[in-house]
């Protein structure tokens, strides 16, 4: 066990080194009212109050407890870190990265994660038109890739809207992919569908809540799905599409498709212009748009060779494979296992690892 004394409004770094690989700065705050944040040192996801002290009197002494794939700790001054800090409502502090840099640096470090892997095969080329409406007003994002990649601006603001201004016809299929997320938000997103045309809203504030949004713009057909329920991982991939009798699907990462509850008035769906739009308000910080396909194209049973995402950093693909164990992790931590200075042994199952080998 390892104590540290906590007082009002401290705030403290615990450096932990987890299967002798990953490298993840903790940083831990109490603020006034005696809650305790706790959030990864530098990431863009907000910080989360996990606990709180009813009695302020203290002095309190925090107690870790090391098992599991965390080997070592180490408490380390603030002061001799970059500035960067945790987000959340009680704490006003900078962040290292926003979403944005994140996005960014992903992409600089591994070109392929801007190809699919679930729906390649709807695509006959990487050659892909479809973009997000740019803004010059706030709506609190910030798009790369030449208007492909929307991504969050300030994680604090509600709503963060994406407007595709080429309209979506029945059974037309779009498809993106998740860049960044947070999977402590309990909903994913929330997907709408709306007559009014995006570049009328181009140079126009809009309203945090998508319901004042609808109101202000009353004039205009709106079909807004709130509240898209589960949990999403990095680099996900979605397909939305609507059928002529109105109900709108999504299918992730290739799965059978679920229908949202959201539906158009089945004698509306062939006479309306209809535009996709997002609310990056959920799980999901950033999108990466592709194409539209159609539905027909879809094929539910097709194997799945996707890479999935390391168990370690959980943060690149695992396009590594260890030999003889055949346990699979990114290709950096898989670098820094076989560092001659750390043991040459597998982190899950603890074999001795021979080759080294990347997938295809």
């Amino acid at each position: 066990m390892s104590y540290y004394e906590i007082h009002q409004s401290s705030m403290f770094t615990i450096h932990t080194v987890i299967s002798l690989i990953s490298k993840l700065e903790i940083e831990f705050a109490s603020i006034s009212d005696g809650q305790i944040f706790v959030g990864a040192y530098g990431q863009s996801t907000p910080a989360q109050a996990v606990l709180t002290m009813n009695e302020h009197s203290g002095p309190y002494y925090m107690f870790c407890e090391v098992y599991g794939k965390t080997d070592q700790i180490e408490i380390i001054d603030p002061a001799t870190l970059p500035d960067q800090s945790l987000i959340n409502d009680g704490l006003s502090t900078p962040v290292q990265k926003n979403v944005n840099d994140a996005v960014s640096s992903k992409l600089q470090s591994d070109n392929s994660l801007s190809q699919l892997q679930y729906f390649n095969y709807l695509f006959s080329s990487n050659n892909h038109k479809l973009t997000f409406l740019p803004t010059t007003t706030n709506h609190n994002v910030k798009f790369l890739a030449n208007n492909r990649i929307v991504c969050v601006d300030n994680l604090k603001t509600k709503a963060s809207y994406a407007f595709i201004n080429s309209p979506m016809k029945v059974n037309d299929v779009l498809v993106c992919k998740v860049m960044n997320c947070d999977a402590i938000i309990s909903t994913i997103l929330l997907f709408g569908l709306t007559t009014q045309q995006p570049n009328t809203l181009q140079n126009q504030s809009l309203p945090e809540e998508t319901t004042s949004l609808t109101q202000q713009y009353s004039s205009s057909r709106w079909f807004v799905e709130h509240d898209i329920g589960g949990n999403v991982s990095m680099y996900d991939e979605f397909a939305f599409w609507f059928d002529s009798t109105g109900r709108i699907h999504l299918s992730i990462n290739n799965q059978p498709a679920i229908q949202l509850k959201t539906t158009i008035p089945s004698g509306d769906v062939s006479k309306l212009t209809l535009y996709p739009f997002f609310d990056l308000y959920g799980q999901v910080t950033s999108l990466y748009l592709y194409d539209y396909s159609q539905q027909s194209h879809l094929n539910f049973h097709m194997k799945n060779t996707a890479l999935g995402l390391c168990l370690i950093c959980c943060d690149n693909l695992a396009d590594t494979q260890f030999l003889p164990c055949q346990c699979v992790l990114c290709h950096e931590c898989a670098a820094v296992i076989k560092k001659p200075s750390l043991l040459s042994d597998c982190p899950f199952d603890r074999k001795h690892i021979t080759q080294v080998k990347k997938l295809s």
